[in-house]
């Protein structure tokens, strides 16, 4: 995923070659690896983004139109200090 902003890891996309959905993983280097081969047999794409304490370039979502996000963060430095991830929307009223 070439043009999007990363400082920890790059954020890449795995096209399975299946009709299915696009699963969008938002995690760390604990998820890296381990995460878009378990979804792979039940999705046509699996992307993945590091999460960057909270931050990402949201245009990915906007890029891949994603069927499903999971915010998986694993790492102890997975918290926000009690805040959404820094570009989420706000929660509707």
């Amino acid at each position: 995923l070439t043009g999007l902003a990363y400082t920890a890891a790059q954020p890449f996309v795995v096209e399975t070659g299946r009709a299915g959905a696009t699963v969008l993983i938002v995690g760390d280097s604990f998820t890296a690896d381990p995460l878009p081969p378990y979804f792979a047999p039940f999705a046509g794409r699996v992307a993945w983004v590091h999460q960057d304490k909270c931050r990402f370039d949201w245009r990915i979502v906007e890029r891949l139109k994603p069927d499903y996000v999971l915010i998986l963060p694993a790492e102890r430095e997975a918290v926000c200090d009690g805040s959404r991830p820094e570009g989420f929307p706000a929660t509707p009223r």
